[in-house]
């Protein structure tokens, strides 16, 4: 059966089409669901008259700004892949990507434009209001090709399908509890799937606001918390030390916030107790850009006790631990995750071999060397390549 891609914009700007979906802190705007929608609307037939169809990437080079998640639907309106360059890559490499995905269009914020050698348009410049129909589609259309080298340090291009967001951002819905009354702050990058998929995309699924900034700057940050009555943080261990290492920490309020998600790497013991002492419940978890990214998550009332662990896995998620062989391996030992389900990718761009590679019998190997205590909690010892 066919069907619209993704309907989140259009439906909260139908139900609720005054509340605000993005407070983009940086350029002064908050967009309700009915300026996104109309937004959206207007890129997809702008890129459509540009010759753009379904299938077709978008390549966009900008930092944070809330038209980045705007050509996120204005692409599924039209079933084109939405392609978000990380700016932190040298001319070359973006050269290289951007051989490498052969997008359709190719949109950038004006700071940026000059870092592309082709034609470019400007991102920041609104197309005339055009009302567009969304073209007939299915969940396993990809959304959005995400460049990732993992530890191997040769870019391949993942094909994040709209089946892995949906599926992610109801995961994430049941996880964290998501409500369209949340707010969450988004720092990081919207190149990287921590700050495009972990929050953003879940909490927009679910019609709640995403505060967004430019970048991590740790006082603004938490002057963004207590202005915007932010409910739900997340970032890896060195934001939350930058942010407690603060003056104003002490005396900030936070008592908005209700979940404050980490990932990337361990936390320590002495961060945690710093912030579960100023009411701010941090927990662990762990995921990757080809699955999820939400795979696991500790529970907030077991944060202390299983420190040092990624927690469980989280809704709707299969895993399984393995040995050389491909056989479960038993409770404490180390083995390669294997993680199948609606929240796996699809595959690398151009890299049938790859792809291949990355999989057995339905299950994605990650690569990742994790153990699993006798509560049912996970360890990460590393990488396959490391051990």
């Amino acid at each position: 059966m066919s069907y619209a891609r993704c309907t989140w914009a259009r439906g909260h700007a139908r139900f609720r089409p005054h509340a605000p979906a993005i407070i983009d802190l940086d350029h002064g705007r908050t967009w309700t669901w009915a300026e996104v929608q109309a937004s959206a609307e207007a890129w997809a037939a702008a890129l459509s008259r540009g010759g753009v169809a379904a299938g077709d990437r978008v390549a966009v080079l900008s930092q944070n700004r809330a038209e980045v998640f705007v050509l996120l639907f204005a692409c599924a309106e039209i079933g084109a892949i939405l392609f978000p360059i990380n700016w932190r890559l040298s001319d070359r490499e973006i050269a290289w990507q951007l051989e490498d995905a052969s997008p359709a269009a190719v949109l950038t914020e004006p700071d940026l434009a000059g870092r592309i050698t082709r034609p470019t348009t400007d991102l920041t410049r609104p197309p005339a209001a055009a009302p567009f129909m969304p073209t007939a589609g299915s969940d396993d259309d990809a959304a959005v090709l995400m460049y990732t080298s993992g530890t191997s340090g040769t870019p391949k291009g993942a094909l994040l399908t709209w089946r892995q967001l949906k599926a992610n951002a109801a995961n994430t819905v049941l996880a964290c509890d998501l409500t369209p009354a949340d707010r969450t702050l988004t720092f990081t990058p919207l190149f990287h799937t921590g700050g495009l998929n972990c929050l953003s995309t879940p909490l927009l699924q679910r019609g709640g606001a995403v505060v967004l900034s430019r970048g991590f700057d740790p006082a603004a940050a938490l002057a963004a918390i207590a202005a915007h009555r932010v409910t739900l943080l997340m970032g890896v261990p060195t934001i939350y030390q930058m942010m407690a290492d603060q003056l104003g920490f002490g005396s900030t309020d936070l008592t908005s916030v209700r979940d404050a998600l980490c990932g990337g790497a361990p936390l320590s013991a002495t961060l945690l107790e710093r912030d579960l002492d100023r009411g701010v419940p941090l927990r662990q978890g762990f995921g990757m850009t080809e699955a999820g990214p939400n795979l696991f998550s500790t529970p907030p009332d077991r944060v202390r006790e299983k420190l040092g662990t990624v927690g469980l896995p989280i809704h709707d998620v299969e895993v399984r631990l393995v040995d050389a062989a491909g056989a479960d391996v038993p409770v404490g030992a180390p083995g390669e995750l294997w993680v199948r389900g609606a929240v796996v990718f699809a595959g690398y761009w151009n890299r049938p071999d790859a792809t291949a590679a990355s999989f057995h019998d339905g299950w994605f190997r990650t690569g990742d060397v994790l153990s699993r205590d006798e509560d049912g909690f996970y360890l990460v010892s590393g990488r396959l390549k490391e051990m």
